[in-house]
């Protein structure tokens, strides 16, 4: 970028505008508070994704699955079309149902011995019921995991809040905060700006990649944006 009659323009006015809302949410809720929300949904998320198999594989071993799989064969309506369909080959059989194309091809790339053998299957009928009340119950797992622990683990970081309150601790709280607002607008920004990169061989956006040339403040965020400069790492 070319800085031609630098100034302060539009940009500086958008980064500047990022920043103190930033700042200004994140002060009113201090740094503890503002990592607990980020820290207890991290936590939270990946716990369920390592916890659910297990529970998931529990749920498929009891009389649960066995009824929600013989539903699911019900609803779909599959003896109907196993009956009609019987000269024809699996895959058409799988390609007749009425589900969205991402279950079929997932129901096509797992129709295999061993996850027969997972679901208990012994017929094309049991294996599609047995897939797609496997995915209910998954979904399930990981929701179900998610909020308790969201709960377990906001309960336990609320004692962190109660120290927040005292009148030392506070202040420092609120400054902390202010500085994880400033760190976070920067990182918003960083994402515009490398959003808006893809763009700015474009015409109509010819303006937008003068304007902040031309900036006094949006510039140097674009001059040091982590992101983009990864990228040309990546692609250098």
């Amino acid at each position: 970028m070319q800085n031609n009659l630098i100034g302060f323009n539009i940009s500086d006015i958008a980064v500047i505008a990022v920043i103190a809302v930033c700042i200004y949410i994140s002060s009113k809720k201090g740094i503890i508070k503002s990592f607990i929300g980020i820290g207890y949904k991290a936590a939270a998320l990946i716990l369920s994704r390592f916890l659910y198999p297990y529970i998931s594989k529990i749920l498929i071993a009891s009389p649960f699955y066995d009824s929600l799989r013989l539903q699911i064969m019900q609803r779909l309506n599959i003896g109907s079309v196993l009956s009609s369909e019987s000269q024809k080959l699996e895959a058409d059989i799988i390609g007749s149902l009425n589900l969205p194309q991402m279950f079929k091809s997932a129901l096509l790339e797992n129709n295999n011995s061993v996850t027969y053998s997972f679901l208990k299957a012994s017929g094309i009928e049991e294996y599609i019921g047995g897939y797609i009340a496997m995915i209910i119950i998954n979904i399930l797992c990981v929701i179900s995991i998610y909020i308790i622990i969201g709960i377990i683990l906001r309960l336990c970081f609320k004692t962190l809040r109660i120290f927040s309150k005292l009148p030392i601790i506070k202040t420092a709280d609120r400054l902390g905060g202010a500085a994880l607002g400033f760190c976070l607008g920067t990182l918003t920004i960083w994402v515009i700006m490398a959003f808006i990169s893809l763009f700015l061989t474009q015409p109509q956006f010819y303006a937008v990649s003068q304007n902040i040339a031309n900036s006094l403040i949006a510039v140097k965020f674009y001059e040091t944006d982590i992101i983009l400069n990864m990228i040309n790492k990546i692609i250098f």
